[in-house]
């Protein structure tokens, strides 16, 4: 998209919000307020004793309470820097993290890592480019049930966007820490659980063809000895649709690249005897059969009737409640509940097919010199009759309770013992293709009745029968249940010079369930069937702090030298037990300067949906294939069960420096290299579209030989969805297996200054990461291959950066966002596709006068400032979903109102 092409209601949402910026400027006093923290900082909080009517401070990636992770760096979002960014959802401020990555799971595409499942558009934090299962996603430290059929996502919107704190990321291994899931690190939601007061927030925006609303209130009331809080927030967008982005469509030619439009169209084209016959515009009939010409064929587009970001309605409130009855005792509660609702236009049908007509199809032609007695024809065809009301929709509704209670023992240790209950149900429907409809449609000798291929369009055909071809109901439910419950004692052992050496150890006992599955078929042939799926992990822990060198012994090149050691044992009911140590290191040989290391094991156990797969069947596709004589085939994607799986596995390590010089105290810079070396890694491919263009690659998975026999055995178990079984097609092996192998190292940096001005406070910093290698192995006998800078694999150098400045209320920051180059592997030869670089803007102002306005907050939000277009990619859609964004430029101009 161009400027030019900017949609005039968002003018008038910039014109608008500036002109009330402008004027709250020159009428409102000059007041000095705090200035915003950095989008990313590395250096963890204070280690500060709470007053006993405070609560300690939340630290991600310790047990021991109050202490920052040993070794392992720690990157936080604040309050400032969350409202900043003008996102609606905490899954869209965790992805401008540059150790966050699209791929994967996410509401805007279903290919790359992990996102086969994820017919629910949901959305789930991805670190490191190694899959989202990796990342573990907690809610104040603890577990969240999980959404959908594979079990294994959490969305971190669950927690409105006004409850939050701030967000923790660790980019290193916590299962010693937290257990399964934690491979490439952790992203806890950190909530405002005191909160005292009011304050309500509104947002208003959108792009072109598309538009965004939130409203949200969080209230709260503190007293000596107790406390509550409440959260309550809606945030809704519209689809963006693919008619509305001219690039996203199958014919790439006009933008330098490849036609992919598919030989499967209305009209279609007749294939009889390996040879190809258009069907002219206006169809064809026996009477007109000379107007056939062999050796040709009809092509079409139609991928835009496709929904590019589907419709999403939330709804969200979290609520916290603390009580201390007598000193030294004090109990806890907290819970959210999650409404989602979505819906986007047919992504999930297959409406191309290549069928066969019998010759008892009252409309049936045959080319000029077929031999007549020829029984029936093949037609190349796109079944008429769906449009934008063939709509996929469904959903996710979530919920927990936690709750504890801590008791004061002697000297400074504590037990705590807590527990939390919640359950997710998410669904997801859709009609498909009714194969036996069809297959009858087309050999019904009633004219009235009968499907007419031979015509062009909904061509006269009897609207009753196209509806009974599409009358296939396809109803996926996934049921989620946990709960747990932990006891811990943590506290100081004895003192060192350094200062006290600190323990903490415990326990958990959790319990899982899945109950998933599909209610699908024909009006009066609906099949129920479902999967269920229950574990318990048992696990102890413990983790020791050794302060060796601190303020009382500081000396020489010891400033502070600080040794940390945690442990994990887990006990999983079905695939067994796994224990997974850490060490930690942090070195500060002079003031402001500080070196770490960590070395660490961790897992990921396999979901119970990728154990008992919810929905084993034989999808039906057509794929651009470059071994095909048309440059497509058709294509089996065999989902099953695996019993079998095994435990992901990973060692990692890494180690960096920090740097705070006392003589420039704005000046804070970190560097950190990492190391992950990942087994057994649980995939499949089942929407990867583009397997067939990288075959050299996905050659383990992908069967182009196999007997009948083997066809049959798996036609004969296993239903065939999404349209007719086709003739001879290639099979997708999409089964869940412990598949791949990965090793992965980079470097994090960050560096940040903040200074004072005549003229206000000015403030820069720059985040990024950068791959030195990302090596996949397909499977346990294929050798690792170099996948960095190719596509659906991460880019080498992801970096953002941010320059801000602050007068008085005025608050104003420009961000920066880039993405390297890398590479099409798709076509050949190998498409390099462009870097992106996407400016986004933010202006706010807080009033601080007396009356109605007095801490009322107003902000504008423009993302993608200069309209910049995704780099083209030579792929079907003409980008690339997993790393750019087809908004556009996208305005949002916010209200808000503290009391």
């Amino acid at each position: 998209m161009t400027g030019k092409r900017f949609a005039s209601p968002s003018r008038f949402l910039i014109g608008s919000a500036v002109a009330v910026l402008s004027a709250a400027i020159a009428s409102a006093p000059a007041t000095a307020q705090a200035v915003a923290e950095p989008v990313q900082q590395d250096v963890p909080p204070p280690q500060e004793t709470a007053a006993p009517s405070q609560p300690d401070i939340i630290v991600t990636g310790s047990l021991i309470r109050g202490a920052a992770p040993v070794g392992s760096p720690l990157i936080a979002v604040g309050r400032e820097s969350l409202t900043e960014s003008g996102t609606l959802t905490v899954s869209d401020a965790l992805k401008e993290v540059p150790q966050i990555t699209g791929l994967g799971v996410d509401e805007s595409h279903r290919g790359a890592q992990g996102g086969s499942s994820n017919i629910f558009y949901n959305n789930q934090v991805n670190l490191r480019s190694i899959g989202p299962q990796a990342t573990l996603t907690l809610v104040n430290g603890h577990r969240a049930p999980s959404t959908g059929t594979a079990g294994y996502s959490i969305d971190p919107s669950i927690i409105p966007t006004l409850a939050v704190e701030r967000l923790e990321v660790v980019a290193d291994g916590a299962s010693a820490t937290y257990g399964s899931d934690a491979i490439a690190g952790v992203a806890n939601i950190i909530t405002r659980n005191r909160f005292d007061g009011l304050e309500v927030s509104a947002r208003l925006g959108g792009a072109d063809d598309y538009n965004e609303n939130q409203q949200g209130l969080i209230v709260g009331k503190q007293w000596a000895n107790a406390g509550v809080m409440l959260a309550f927030e809606h945030s809704y967008h519209s689809r963006l649709e693919g008619a509305d982005r001219p690039y996203f469509r199958y014919d790439q030619t006009e933008f330098g690249g490849r036609d992919y439009r598919p030989n499967q169209c209305n009209p279609g084209t007749i294939l009889v005897g390996g040879v190809r016959y258009a069907i002219p515009a206006g169809g064809v009939t026996p009477d007109t059969a000379d107007l056939l010409v062999p050796n040709t064929r009809n092509t079409c587009d139609v991928w835009n009737t496709r929904t590019i970001l589907p419709e999403q309605d939330r709804i969200s409130f979290f609520g916290a409640a603390h009580w201390e009855p007598t000193e030294g005792v004090r109990i806890f509660a907290e819970g959210y509940y999650y409404d989602r609702r979505f819906n986007l236009s047919a992504p999930n049908t297959t409406p191309a097919q290549t069928i066969t007509v019998p010759s008892s199809n009252p409309f049936f032609v045959l080319p000029p010199g077929v031999d007549p007695a020829t029984e029936s024809v093949r037609i190349e065809y796109y079944v008429p009759g769906v449009g934008p009301q063939f709509v996929h929709k469904g959903g996710a509704r979530s919920w927990q309770a936690f709750g504890g209670v801590e008791v004061d023992l002697l000297g400074d240790f504590r037990a705590t013992v807590q527990g939390a209950y919640g359950k997710d149900k998410s669904e997801a429907e859709y009609p498909q293709l009714n194969s036996a409809a069809l297959t009858a449609a087309l050999s019904d000798p009633d004219p009235a009745t009968a499907l007419n291929p031979f015509a062009s369009g909904i061509g006269g055909n009897n609207p009753a029968t196209l509806a009974s071809i599409f009358s296939n109901y396809f109803y996926a439910p996934g049921d989620t249940e946990q709960k747990f419950v932990e006891a811990k004692v943590d506290g100081s052992l004895f003192m060192l010079p350094g200062g006290a050496v600190r323990i903490a150890v415990g326990g958990t006992y959790r319990e899982e369930s899945l109950v998933a599955g599909s209610i699908a078929g024909p009006p009066g042939g609906i099949r129920t069937s479902v999967t269920s799926g229950a574990r318990d992990i048992k696990a102890v822990y413990a983790e020791v702090l050794v302060p060796l060198f601190g303020a009382d012994n500081a000396t020489t090149f010891f400033n502070r030298l600080t040794l940390n050691a945690a442990i994990r044992h887990e006990d999983y009911s079905d695939v067994g037990p796994t224990t997974n140590p850490k060490f930690g290191i942090e070195w500060s040989p002079v003031a402001g300067l500080s070196l770490r290391g960590s070395y660490g094991t961790s897992f990921r156990a396999p979901s119970l949906g990728e154990i008992y797969n919810p929905n084993p069947a034989l999808n039906v596709n057509n794929f651009v294939d470059p071994q095909s004589p048309t440059g497509r085939s058709d294509v089996l994607g065999w989902s099953d069960n695996n019993p079998d799986l095994k435990p992901e596995t990973a060692e990692t390590y890494s180690f960096g420096f920090e740097l705070a010089p006392t003589g420039l105290p704005g000046l804070r810079a970190s560097g950190n290299y990492f190391n992950i070396d990942y087994e057994g890694q649980i995939a499949r491919y089942l929407n990867v579209n583009t397997v067939l263009q990288q075959e050299a690659f996905f050659a383990p998975i992908i069967i182009r030989e196999y007997s009948q026999e083997f066809l049959d055995s798996l036609v004969a178990r296993l239903p065939v969805r999404n349209g007719v079984l086709p003739a001879n097609p290639v099979i997708i092996d999409a089964r869940y297996r412990n598949l791949g192998a990965l090793k992965v190292s980079g470097l994090d940096g960050t560096l940040s200054y903040r200074f004072d001005t005549g003229i206000g406070q000015l403030r820069a910093a720059v985040a990024g990461t950068y791959f030195l290698n990302y090596d996949v192995a397909i499977s346990p006998t294929s050798g690792f291959v170099s996948r960095l800078d190719t596509l659906d694999y991460p880019q080498r150098l992801n970096l953002r950066g941010t320059l801000g400045w602050s007068l008085d209320q005025l608050n104003a920051s420009v961000q920066v966002a880039y993405t390297s180059p890398y590479d099409n592997t798709s076509v050949e030869p190998v498409q390099r596709i462009k870097g992106s670089t996407v400016t986004d803007l933010h202006l706010g102002y807080e009033f601080e006068s007396s009356g109605v306005l007095k801490n009322a907050t107003i902000a504008i939000d423009i993302s993608n400032l200069f309209d910049v277009d995704p780099p083209f990619a030579d792929l079907i859609g003409g980008f690339d979903p997993n790393v750019a964004s087809a908004l556009g430029r996208r305005v949002l101009v916010s209200l808000g109102w503290k009391i």
